[in-house]
């Protein structure tokens, strides 16, 4: 498997999710890309299963941002606000990939001395919201 580089061509993004017939419920999953050529090679950047669960199964990960212990959490950058974040994004990715003022939705970009782990504010509008959430996205694309 190798990362899905961003450059000046377009490529065909592909997600396949495959049910497993010996046990429903079960999936596995691979996202891959290739150019639009016709005999172009697809290049795999990730596989892996999943299970759907019952909505009141047990789980380790908090359910509300209150239940999130941010004590170890510290600013990313020099600067946590999101405004940061983009000029970092901006200056990595270059004109290929820009987010326009509409579409920057974080607030604030941190993270865990200890685990790495980030806590990203993000805040959007009901519209940007409701329109995500009717293309069928768990978050916002931005």
């Amino acid at each position: 498997m190798q990362p899905c580089a961003i450059r000046a061509e377009p490529v065909r993004l592909q997600t396949a999710l495959h049910e497993n017939s010996k046990s429903p419920g079960e999936y596995s999953f691979t996202i891959s890309s290739s150019s639009f050529d016709s005999n172009a090679h697809s290049d795999i950047h990730s596989q892996g299963r999943l299970k759907l669960i019952d909505e009141n199964h047990a789980s380790a990960v908090a359910r509300d941002l209150s239940e999130v212990d941010t004590t170890e959490f510290i600013p990313a950058f020099e600067d946590s606000s999101g405004g940061v974040f983009y000029e970092r994004m901006e200056a990595t990715m270059g004109a290929k990939y820009q987010y326009g003022p509409y579409f920057r939705t974080i607030r604030t970009f941190k993270i865990n001395r200890v685990t790495r782990d980030f806590l990203i504010d993000v805040e959007m509008d009901e519209h940007l919201w409701d329109t995500g959430k009717a293309e069928g996205y768990i978050l916002c694309p931005p």
